[in-house]
């Protein structure tokens, strides 16, 4: 077999390898639930029904005393556990992280969208988020019932304006008019195209606006001075 018949061949099976990456169809479950002090929070990630993977992330409870969160991870590689980790989310690491993210977005031109020309292409097969909530008093929980169901709303609004719902969201909120309750339940199935993730990802690296240098800057306020 010569030269130009292993390139055709090298080339045929390239085209394979990215046409199965590109129709790769990733199927994502989030749940979280909410009861008293007791959290839990859980997302799991599946390919051709075959590869699967597993995040589970209890809230153990918030230290006031160092300003942060004690997190207890679980991860899953199909059934095994690849590892399981306990630690602290201080407030500080998260506005940080904040901080980080809006430096990010400030420096990809067109990021938002960018962002939402992926989100049209997300399906959302499930959105169920039911909630009990009380605090005691009649008025007072009427009046977080409010919220409780705009903000709901909201959320809804924004994924149905954004990605594509396949189904009905199914909201509901029960309301506890002499007893404090604080239960939350929430499910949201979406699956999205591995190509479109990387071609999402390439426009980002494309649309990157790379900083000046601190040597430029400094030539132009030698050049100004």
């Amino acid at each position: 077999m010569d030269i130009l018949s292993w390139l055709v061949w090298l080339g045929i099976i390239l085209f394979l390898i990215g046409l199965f990456i590109a129709i790769t169809k990733i199927n994502v479950t989030i749940r979280y639930h909410h009861d008293g002090d007791d959290d839990l929070l859980e997302v799991h990630m599946s390919a051709w029904r075959v590869f699967t993977y597993t995040i589970s992330a209890p809230l153990i409870k918030v230290d006031v005393s160092s300003g942060s969160f004690i997190v207890e991870e679980d991860q899953k590689m199909g059934e095994a556990t690849t590892s399981s980790e306990k630690g602290k989310i201080r407030f500080e690491t998260i506005l940080k992280d904040i901080q980080e993210f809006q430096d990010f977005v400030r420096h990809v031109a067109g990021f938002y969208r960018i962002v939402r020309r992926f989100l049209r292409r997300i399906r959302v097969h499930q959105l169920e988020w039911s909630s009990e909530i009380g605090v005691g008093d009649a008025v007072w929980t009427g009046m977080l019932l409010g919220v409780v169901w705009t903000f709901k709303g909201t959320l809804c609004g924004f994924i149905g304006n954004f990605m594509r719902l396949q189904t009905m969201p199914k909201l509901a909120v029960l309301p506890h008019y002499q007893h404090k309750v604080s239960k939350t339940k929430f499910v949201c199935m979406f699956s999205f195209r591995l190509g479109h993730a990387i071609g999402t990802g390439l426009l980002v690296l494309k649309h990157w606006k790379k900083r000046p240098s601190v040597r430029l800057f400094q030539s132009r306020e030698s050049m100004t001075g």
